[in-house]
């Protein structure tokens, strides 16, 4: 009854932890459309002004300056001001030598834990993996691993057995300054790469079978497994130290439409024009 209850929390945890980022992402795309409307109509009245036939737009001409200058109240660095995190992480399929941080986005290694013995949990290695498995489409996500001595990063097919070693499983592994490419259908192999990486991008294209491990600060490619997927993935955290591996937030980009663009456009070149002739 208490690994039920137990593992009821955790669900409950995961749930929470998604609609609590799903809330403020909301509320600040709200805040950004408000903002945006306002804009617009900022736009459109400024460009009745300038498409007037007489001199009234001169004689409006600083009131129009003014609020074309306003304009700037939504500008390019305030677009980015929401962050999402791609990846969350389960709870219930951490290995119990494993802690998640409070948000589920970082997990670090540490003394053995008390924890339900539910069927998703990873027994085999100190890995936990994505609450969200992949079926279609392309997916990606970036990992900081710091100075971590030994960690490994992939993906996982939950229809294999847990307690298997011959678990679905594509790995990018590094230990001892060297990295490999472990996968379950072959021996590992070892790659002639030895920079160490604060970060590592993870890119699954599910559809054309490839799963691609780079830097995304250099651009540097790593590897690339080639693999006909037939089940839905999950994204894999292995984590054998006490140095956390980190999923990195992503900016949320927001984007104005095309119209509103080229309305803004317009107006600032009338008004330059306008100023110019005054």
């Amino acid at each position: 009854m208490t690994s039920l209850k137990i593992l009821s929390s955790c669900h409950a945890a995961t749930a929470f932890v998604k609609k609590q980022k799903s809330q403020k992402m909301k509320v600040k795309i709200e805040t950004l459309s408000r903002k945006i409307a306002d804009l617009s109509g900022t736009i459109r009245a400024t460009e009745r002004e300038v498409r007037a036939e007489d001199i009234s737009f001169l004689h409006n001409y600083k009131a129009a300056v003014k609020r074309v200058q306003q304009l700037s109240v939504l500008d390019v660095p305030q677009l980015d001001i929401i962050s999402y995190t791609p990846v969350i992480l389960d709870p219930n399929t951490a290995h119990p030598d494993l802690i998640l941080s409070e948000n589920l986005t970082s997990v670090r290694r540490a003394r053995k834990q008390k924890v339900p013995e539910n069927p998703e949990r990873i027994y085999l290695y100190p890995s936990v993996l994505g609450s969200e498995g992949f079926n279609s489409d392309i997916h990606s996500w970036d990992a900081e691993v710091g100075d971590s001595p030994v960690w490994a990063l992939g993906v996982f097919s939950r229809s294999a057995n847990s307690e298997d070693k011959k678990c679905n499983l594509l790995k990018l592994v590094f230990c001892d300054g060297e990295y490999t490419a472990n996968s379950s259908d072959g021996p590992p192999t070892v790659l002639s790469i030895r920079k160490r990486f604060q970060r590592i991008r993870v890119h699954l294209d599910w559809a054309k079978g490839k799963l691609s491990f780079s830097d995304p600060d250099t651009d540097t490619h790593i590897h690339t497994f080639r693999h006909t997927f037939t089940e839905t993935q999950f994204p894999y955290f292995n984590s054998v130290n006490p140095h956390p591996l980190k999923i990195s937030q992503r900016p949320l980009h927001v984007v104005i439409v095309p119209h509103l663009a080229r309305l803004c456009h317009t107006a600032v070149c009338y008004i330059q024009q306008e100023t110019i002739l005054a």
